[in-house]
Order: C-alpha cells, then sequence, then structure tokens
C-alpha cells in the first residue's frame, strides 16, 4: 500500500510513543531504591535500574508522587501509539484524558486508605504524595468507611469514560444467555403460589359437607325420567327436580396449573381467524396471553467462520495498477488509504492539483480493464478531498446474520424495530429503525436476495421485540416464503395465503389505525411513542385494558400477486395505510419483482 510522505507524521508519532512506552515501563519495574533519586543520594559504580539514570530518577520521582499508580502511565502511551500507527483517531480524546486522570487519583486514594504490607523494595507511600492528601482530605469530611466509597464510585467512573464498558450491554448480553437468575426465579415462585392456591381450594371443597334434606313419605317417588345426576370430581349425588330442596352449594371451578394443562391437552391453541370486516364497536384483541416473554439467545444463530486473511500484497498491486492507468491518460495522483471490506475494497485516490473530477469518474470502464473487476463504482468521498473507487473482492466473505446482531450498530439500537441490514464498505455492520422510514419497499428480479433481507428482517425484529411490544400481520400469496413463522406468538393472524383474506386484513388494519387515532385524540398525545410513555405513566389508572399499544408490522411478500388478484380491494388499504399509518404504529414491508406502476399506483 503506498502511502505519501505527507501522512507518515502519525506513524512515527506512534513508533515514538511506543517506544516511550516501553521504556517506562522497564523503568518503573526495574526501579530499586538503592540507586540515586530525588530521594536517595549515594554514589553507586552503577545503576541497577535498566534505564540507567533517567530511568531511576524518573521513576522514583513518579512513584514518589503518585505511588503505585505510575504503573498506570504506560497503558496510554500504549494505545496513541497503537492507534497513531493504523492511523486510526481516538474518539472523544479529552473525555478519556479526564478519565485516565480521574483514575489516577481514585486509585492513588485508595492506596492511601487501605492499609497495605510494607515492601522493603520500595521506600515511598503506597497512594504517593498526592493520594497521601487527598485521603487526608477525604477522611476529615467522610471518615474512612465513607472516603473508601467514594475513592471507588470515582474509580468505576473514571473507567466508564475510559473504556467502552456498559452496564445496560453486559446486562442484556446477560439476559440474552438466560443467565437471568432472578427471573427464573421469580417466575419458579408464581408458579408455586398457583399450585398451592389450587391445593388450597381442593381441600376446602373436599372438606365442605354438602347438607340435604330427607324427602317426605307422602311425596310419591319421582320418575326415573326426572332425576338428574350431577357429576362432580368429589361424589355423585341423585336428586329430584320437583320435590327435593336443599341449599345450594357453590363449588368454585377449579383450574389445573399451566403445567397440567399442557399434559392433559396435547393439542396445539387453534389460531385466530382473520375477521371478514372491521366491527368499530369491538376493540380487537392485541396483546398476547402469555406477558412473560424471553428474547431468543444468539445461539441459535451459526457463528460466523473466519474469513480470508486480507492480502495486503494484492490490495498493493492492484493500487499501483490503479495508479498507471491514471497516468497513461495524463490523470496523476496517487493513493492514500486502502479500505478493504466484505464485499467490496475502497481505494482512495487523491488526484494532483489541477486534475478534474470528471476524468477521474469518466474512466471506470479503462480500470475495469486493468484490474479485471465486472464494474468498479467511482465517488466523492464525503468531507475528504479524495475520491472513493470501489473495486469488487476477488474472494467475497459470507455475511452471517449473527454478525450483524452482535454489532454495535445492532446491540446499541433501543427501538423495537430495528432491523439489521448487513455491512458496509468498510466493514462496519449496518442497522436502521424502520420507524424512521416509516415503510419500506424491497424490490428486484429472482435471485437478487429479496427472500434474504426480508428474513433478516423479521428475524432482527423477533430478536429485539416480544408479542407485547411487536405484532405482525404477514401476506404470502406465493404461500413459500413466510411460511415457517406460522405458530409464532407475535402473529396477529395466521399466515395470510387467499387474497380475500388479505383484503379483510388491510381493511382490519385500516379500522385499527382509526381507532388508534381516536385514543391519541383522547391523550392530546402525536404519535404512539409518546401515548405509550402517557400510559405507563400513569399506571392502572386508565384501566388494564387500556394498555401501551404494540407496533404492527405488516408484510407482504409478493405485491404484484395480490394487485393482480384483489387489486381494487387491496390498494385503497394500503394508500391509506402509507400515507397515514406511521404515526399509530403500523408500518409496511413490500416486496415485488416488478415495481411498475400496475403494481404500485
Amino acid at each position: 500500500m503506498s502511502v505519501h510522505p505527507k501522512d507518515k507524521t502519525s506513524e512515527v508519532i506512534g513508533l515514538l510513543s511506543l517506544a516511550l512506552s516501553g521504556l517506562l515501563t522497564l523503568a518503573l519495574v526495574t526501579y530499586s531504591s538503592l540507586d540515586p533519586s530525588f530521594s536517595v543520594s549515594v554514589f553507586p559504580d552503577r545503576y541497577l535500574n535498566w534505564v540507567g539514570k533517567v530511568g531511576s530518577w524518573g521513576a522514583d520521582l513518579l512513584f514518589q508522587v503518585i505511588g503505585f499508580s505510575a504503573f498506570l502511565l504506560p497503558l496510554p502511551l500504549l494505545l496513541i501509539g497503537y492507534k497513531k500507527i493504523r492511523n486510526r483517531s481516538i474518539d472523544f480524546p479529552f473525555v478519556k484524558l479526564f478519565g485516565f486522570f480521574t483514575l489516577i487519583a481514585s486509585l492513588s486514594t485508595l492506596l492511601s486508605l487501605i492499609p497495605l504490607p510494607r515492601l522493603a523494595r520500595f521506600e515511598f507511600l503506597p497512594g504517593g504524595l498526592y493520594g497521601t492528601v487527598l485521603a487526608d482530605a477525604s477522611v476529615t469530611y467522610l471518615n474512612r468507611a465513607g472516603s473508601i466509597i467514594s475513592a471507588s464510585t470515582a474509580m468505576a467512573l473514571s473507567l466508564l469514560l475510559i473504556t467502552s464498558f456498559s452496564f445496560d450491554k453486559t446486562l442484556s448480553w446477560l439476559a440474552a444467555r438466560q443467565w437471568n437468575v432472578f427471573a427464573g426465579l421469580a417466575s419458579r415462585y408464581a408458579q408455586w403460589k398457583k399450585r398451592r392456591a389450587v391445593h388450597r381450594e381442593l381441600e376446602r371443597v373436599e372438606k365442605e359437607p354438602v347438607m340435604l334434606k330427607t324427602v317426605p313419605r307422602a311425596t310419591p317417588a319421582p320418575a326415573a325420567a326426572d332425576v338428574e345426576v350431577v357429576d362432580t370430581p368429589f361424589r355423585t349425588v341423585a336428586r329430584s327436580k320437583p320435590e327435593v330442596s336443599r341449599p345450594e352449594v357453590t363449588v368454585p371451578p377449579v383450574r389445573p396449573s399451566p403445567r397440567e394443562e399442557s399434559e392433559a391437552d396435547p393439542e396445539p391453541r387453534r389460531k385466530e381467524s382473520v375477521p371478514d370486516a372491521y366491527q368499530p364497536s369491538r376493540r380487537p384483541e392485541l396483546k398476547p396471553k402469555s406477558t412473560v416473554h424471553r428474547l431468543p439467545p444468539l445461539d441459535f444463530l451459526q457463528v460466523p467462520e473466519a474469513g480470508p486473511a486480507v492480502n495486503e500484497k494484492e490490495l498493493l498491486e492492484r493500487s499501483e495498477r490503479l495508479v498507471a492507468k491514471y497516468a497513461e491518460f495524463g490523470v496523476t495522483g496517487h493513493v492514500i488509504q486502502i479500505h478493504p471490506g466484505p464485499v467490496v475494497t475502497t481505494f482512495e485516490f487523491k488526484p494532483e492539483a489541477g486534475v478534474r473530477y470528471s476524468r477521474i469518474t469518466s474512466m471506470a470502464e479503462d480500470l475495469c480493464l486493468a484490474l479485471r473487476a465486472e464494474s468498479i463504482r467511482i465517488d466523492r468521498l464525503a468531507g475528504k478531498n479524495t475520491v472513493g473507487i470501489e473495486v469488487p473482492n476477488l474472494t467475497r466473505q459470507k455475511i452471517l446474520l449473527r454478525d450483524i446482531f452482535e454489532g454495535p450498530a445492532f446491540q446499541r439500537s433501543g427501538s423495537y424495530l430495528t432491523l439489521g441490514l448487513g455491512k458496509l464498505i468498510n466493514g462496519d455492520t449496518y442497522a436502521a429503525d424502520l420507524t424512521g422510514m416509516p415503510h419500506l419497499l424491497l424490490a428486484g428480479a429472482t435471485g437478487s436476495g429479496k427472500s434474504v433481507g426480508l428474513n433478516c428482517m423479521v428475524c432482527s425484529i423477533l430478536y429485539k421485540a416480544s408479542p407485547a411490544d411487536v405484532r405482525f400481520i404477514m401476506i404470502d400469496p406465493k404461500r413459500l416464503e413466510l411460511g415457517l413463522y406460522e405458530g409464532i406468538p407475535h402473529l396477529l393472524t395466521p399466515i395470510v395465503t387467499d387474497p380475500r383474506q388479505a383484503s379483510n386484513a388491510l381493511a382490519w388494519a385500516v379500522g385499527q389505525m382509526e381507532a388508534r387515532y381516536k385514543l391519541l385524540a383522547q391523550m392530546g398525545v402525536r404519535n404512539i411513542e409518546q401515548y405509550n410513555e402517557e400510559i405507563r405513566t400513569a399506571g392502572n389508572s386508565f384501566g388494564e385494558e387500556n394498555g401501551p399499544l404494540p407496533y404492527i408490522v405488516i408484510i407482504v411478500d409478493e405485491l404484484a400477486d395480490l394487485m393482480m388478484t384483489a387489486g381494487k380491494e387491496v390498494e385503497g388499504s394500503l394508500t391509506r395505510l402509507a400515507q397515514m399509518a406511521r404515526a399509530i404504529g403500523i408500518h409496511l414491508i413490500l416486496a415485488t419483482q416488478r415495481p411498475s406502476v400496475d403494481v404500485l399506483t
């Protein structure tokens, strides 16, 4: 990879930082109290410190000032050296510098507060003069226990500022792998309470006596047809309807526990059918029957294999051929950076003064011949004075779903409708929020990846949201792509394959949209996020039936087939949903092979 001489300054700084970090580490590790320094006055024949006089005096000064915290000083120099050599910038450098100084101060204070055994090799205070002064001032106002807690808190905050550690990500990571022990204990405790309540109810009913009055002799015996046999789980009592009177014994129905119910009824639960028409008087049931839902762990997904290593020699040869091809046509410049990605490699070409941008872009076909590539894309790089030349890789890297879900773009997104879409040209994962789009159209010929993209979007939502947060209506006229999602708890209806049922489902969605707008008007809010926030803030004051509204995602796999069979019924519903459904949390994902005017009206 050719690098311009002007861009080597960062590498020089990086190499000097690494060397300084190594010298400082040697000086601190090989420190000896027998060497002359600021605190020791002797005339030795030779220095025991490996860095000599400079190392002895420098290490003694650092140890006397900040104590054992001096061992942290080589770390920022090591980080700066690595970043500079790799020509990468440090994110938020002033914040991390402040965090590092806070770490030094808090650690020195802790070392002064905690009694440590004195080492004969080190003739200085564990926290140094700096830590001793801070510890004495802190003990004056907070005593020793309060000072230790304050210093520990300051050290934890400094680590949060320096590193990318996040408590939220750590807890989410633990919950995704089912390490949340407290949730399991709470669930088992709730099941035990239900079983105990059922057992007590059974004991109470069995102990309660059933009082029957004696039939008078003057009354003739009832006919056999008038005898009713009451069959209870405890006993069988024959009684006569008109003659025998007794106090009514109310036996409350005893429901088995969920575990017993599932064992007794092996039949699968019957799914709700699509309503024939929307009824404004009846509010549709959107809440799932089970309120406990655990997001699927990433262990279900395939572990990505190690991709092919970047061949720097091959990239260097390609960049040289690129520069030579431009030079043949009088376009002078040089490649200053190469960004290898999973599918394409971007070469940053910096033209010399006087070279027009149009001359660079007009040579795309000539570069295809020189680099033996199928196609090449040339465009300006935003915020830079260079031109990006994207060349397809000879060996493409497989991008797996787990790679995307473990990436920072997907993990940091807090939206329930986060869609993991793939990787950028530089290899970073990319995710988008459906609520900001607010609808999505997938178009392309057979084999272009529509089904893969659609399944990736559905799985993204399933890994982010529970059935109480997001519900699906899936319409699959081809009966091929969406059938594997049959039975998931997020479905409002079974997979819709009949065009007439599809028109009914879309008409129901329009009615649901109008009903939700009425709710938003009653609450005086503008969108579903504000409505759900008001409901959560108010708690149960609005009633249990008025809970937070889930998002509804309507997925149509092949829109062209649907428009051909039920175009008139479907067109009006899709138009209204596309125009108005965004604010109330209803979003469309449409896929088609032909995005022509007869399909998209």
